[in-house]
């Protein structure tokens, strides 16, 4: 591996190495080596302006985006977060009543437990729950 990092060319370096490839009368090679490029590379700029090439004047028109309705996203939005609130409110509240059933539920069990089992005397003084 070479101890030199990889140059990252811009834009319209790419596009000027492309026109001089599709215009030049040179050999692929002493172009190459006039821009400091690998003849490869040049060769497939040179391919990629010729493909791109009628999209500059308009006939791809079905690789444009289409326009989005920033309105209608922000109306969904916020109703998919209403409706996460509400699920969310429903969940706390379903787990209170759980916890509370199974705190009675622990208090039933307790309730049908001897009084000896659970330490109590059997004087006036209990009283069941």
């Amino acid at each position: 591996m070479s101890g030199h990092p990889r140059k990252n060319r811009a834009a319209a370096f790419k596009a000027k190495v492309a026109l001089a490839a599709a215009k030049s009368k040179k050999a692929p090679a002493k172009l190459a080596k006039q821009l400091g490029r690998h003849p490869n590379q040049n060769t497939e700029r040179k391919r990629l302006l010729q493909e791109g090439a009628a999209g500059v004047f308009g006939e791809s028109g079905a690789d444009l985006p289409t326009p989005v309705d920033l309105k209608a996203l922000r109306a969904k939005i916020g109703k998919l977060t209403r409706e996460n609130d509400l699920l969310a409110e429903a969940h706390c509240r379903r787990d209170a009543v759980e916890q509370q059933d199974s705190s009675s539920a622990a208090l039933d069990e307790n309730k049908k437990r001897p009084r000896e089992e659970l330490g109590i005397s059997a004087g006036p003084a209990w009283v069941p729950f």
